[in-house]
């Protein structure tokens, strides 16, 4: 479990992190950051808006996450897809129980409900990966993940609802190829948060 430390509540130096490279300035007497600062083989991880002194860390391996205020381009990316999948998952489930409930049978319908159902919960991990990236942001596995769970409503949700409308049925040799993107995702997602 990660360990919070903080040190002293000193003034914010204006330089102390570059917003290019993400690097904090060799001369910066501290910043506030989040993230992992490297000394040596030690590993600290610092919280929202903690004050990391410029003893923690020193040349190369002084990497400072963002100023508060900030969010990592990884989380950022994964919380935007979550909100965008979830609120076209919530179109798309009225749509099936307005527009479609008089002209679907039974068993389309339910095909098309269990597309909404998977689209949401899905999008409700990317959220949750889109949190987890505030924390881990340069974490390969937890971007495979997103990556994976994406994929996964694209493929499966996509598949059944391309079933639905069009009629093809070839489309549902497509769906189990989601399925296995949502198990992997979610796999990647463990093992992210097992490196941490």
């Amino acid at each position: 479990m990660r360990k919070i430390l903080s040190a002293a509540r000193a003034p914010v130096h204006p330089a102390a992190v570059s917003m290019g490279s993400w690097r904090a300035e060799a001369d910066a007497p501290e910043a506030t950051a989040f993230g992992r600062v490297v000394s040596g083989q030690l590993h600290r991880v610092y919280g929202w808006g903690d004050r990391v002194p410029a003893g923690a860390c020193s040349g190369s391996s002084k990497r400072l996450r963002y100023h508060r205020g900030m969010m990592p381009t990884t989380a950022k990316l994964f919380l935007i897809l979550g909100t965008l999948a979830a609120a076209l998952g919530v179109v798309l489930g009225a749509f099936g129980a307005h527009a479609l409930r008089a002209k679907l049978g039974p068993d389309l319908l339910t095909v098309w409900n269990t597309a909404v159902q998977y689209q949401i919960w899905h999008a409700l991990g990317l959220l949750l990966i889109g949190l987890t990236a505030m924390h881990l942001p340069e974490s390969g596995p937890l971007r495979w993940a997103g990556g994976l769970l994406v994929l996964g409503i694209v493929l499966f949700s996509g598949s059944l609802y391309g079933l639905v409308l069009a009629g093809t049925r070839g489309l549902g040799v497509v769906t189990p190829f989601g399925g296995a993107a949502f198990i992997a995702g979610w796999l990647a997602y463990a093992w992210a948060v097992a490196r941490m």
